[in-house]
């Protein structure tokens, strides 16, 4: 349930009517899944939605650095 609930916030970012609301709910759709890449790193769900933030944020390179620490997370 977490999980659907940080992609409805992610979803209704791209509906506010303004820029600081949109940024509020992804903020809250980020605070969400950080606190679940706590509790369950092995889930890549997890790490591609934090990757998506970053991307719908226009921030590329803060996306491949996720992407990047989910792949040296899953090393055993």
């Amino acid at each position: 349930i977490p999980l659907l609930q940080a992609e409805v916030l992610a979803a209704q970012s791209k509906q506010a009517r303004k820029p600081e609301e949109a940024e509020a709910r992804l903020k809250q759709a980020q605070d969400l899944l950080e606190r679940l890449r706590v509790a369950q790193p092995q889930r890549p769900e997890i790490w591609g939605g934090l990757a998506a933030i970053a991307e719908f944020r226009k921030q590329p390179q803060q996306a491949d650095r996720i992407r990047s620490m989910r792949a040296g997370s899953t090393r055993s």
